[in-house]
């Protein structure tokens, strides 16, 4: 998969709105619609999956790592991904 977020977000959009990924795109060919939907349903389980393993202490500690994975996972860029500690501007 060559744009992990990309393909996260059509896995949630197509959840939402109760469509095929391939229908989404518009992918007209049956047997590459069919591939192309496997690619996006299987990335997006494996990610819901590992987001629900995540264990913690408290709720707040969850949702943290549960970000933590999900941004790791799609490959996001650092800057997303660690909050910078603050200078504080004047």
């Amino acid at each position: 998969m060559s744009n992990k977020q990309l393909s996260w977000g059509l896995y949630q959009s197509a959840k939402q709105w109760g469509k095929r990924p391939s229908e989404m795109v518009a992918i007209k060919d049956e047997y590459v619609a069919y591939c192309f939907d496997e690619a996006i349903g299987t990335w997006g389980s494996f990610i819901v999956a590992e987001m629900e393993a995540v264990q913690g202490k408290d709720a707040k500690t969850v949702e943290r790592k549960r970000r933590s994975t999900l941004l790791k996972l799609i490959d996001a860029p650092d800057e997303s991904r660690f909050r910078q500690v603050g200078r504080r501007q004047k």
